[in-house]
């Protein structure tokens, strides 16, 4: 209903010339996208972006920035994020600050990890006592990515749950790092938790589908049983290749190897270990090897 409803609004916006209230579509479309498929999103934030810039509106093309970096990770577009924060920088000006959260939360999954904790800093210093939902929702995520990256799992379990609360963009449900923290801390209570959440969930979909699924394996490794985990993690990350959603792949082959071991996930482990490699996080890396040595 939302996108039936959003496209409607582009489509007024285009023929009565309406600039603003056509890129203000572009956003909200992007943004209602990104719980259905990073692809999709990362595409409808790229032609806004292109309409933003070529009429010099830097507070909609830093918003629309904010939408494309979100999705491009899910797809591993590393070199595209890195190469359009250094393009349009000076084209956005201050309004840049009000993605500082999504930049926190892509340094964090690069491995960047002061770089990340600057980003949040700048952010809650630029909304100051916002009473905004999403603001909270963003600056509790922030801080879930960079729990997560340097091992505070359980912060990031909690963090998960203080967006969850806050808001109904969970973007940190939709990277991973909810189920993968649960799972990485061996705390079999909070990702059963985890997957109720998802399973309750008014929103269904193969994406989610595949999170649950991914779950459900890590809980039966949890639990002991670790033919069916084997079994399980192959049949998700088989989804995972048909959704092409390549992060998500990545930290489900992390979960296979931190829940089953070696040597049953070590071909998966150093797929993942290759993926984070071109993100640059070393973090993920030599915790990944560490894995694999053991």
């Amino acid at each position: 209903e939302a996108e039936v409803l959003l496209n409607g609004g582009l489509k007024i916006s285009e023929e009565g010339g309406l600039l603003h209230q056509r890129l203000r579509a572009f956003i909200n479309i992007a943004a209602n996208r990104q719980q259905i498929h990073p692809s999709k999103a990362f595409e409808t934030a790229k032609a806004g972006m292109e309409i933003a810039q070529r009429f010099g509106l830097g507070s909609e093309l830093a918003i629309l920035l904010g939408n494309a970096i979100e999705a491009a990770q899910h797809l591993g577009a590393w070199e595209w994020i890195r190469s359009r924060i250094a393009e349009i920088g000076d084209s956005v000006g201050d309004f840049g600050l009000v993605v500082m959260s999504i930049r926190s939360i892509h340094e964090a999954m690069c491995g960047n990890v002061e770089l990340a904790e600057s980003y949040r800093n700048e952010f809650i210093e630029f909304v100051g006592d916002s009473s905004s939902t999403q603001d909270q929702a963003e600056i509790a995520a922030s801080k879930g990515a960079i729990a997560f990256v340097t091992g505070a799992y359980g912060v990031a379990v909690e963090a998960a749950a203080e967006e969850d609360t806050a808001t109904a963009t969970h973007i940190l449900e939709l990277l991973g790092v909810s189920k993968s923290a649960a799972l990485w801390a061996g705390d079999i209570e909070a990702a059963k938790a985890r997957k109720s959440w998802l399973e309750e969930s008014v929103l269904q979909n193969e994406w989610k589908s595949c999170r649950i699924k991914t779950l459900d394996a890590g809980i039966a490794a949890l639990e002991g049983d670790r033919e069916r985990a084997t079994e399980l993690f192959r049949e998700a990350l088989a989804k995972w290749d048909e959704l092409q959603i390549p992060l998500g792949k990545a930290l489900a082959q992390m979960d296979f190897l931190f829940t089953v071991g070696v040597p049953a996930a070590a071909d998966e482990a150093r797929e993942a270990e290759a993926f984070f490699a071109e993100a640059g996080n070393d973090l993920f890396v030599r915790k990944i090897r560490d894995a694999l040595a053991v």
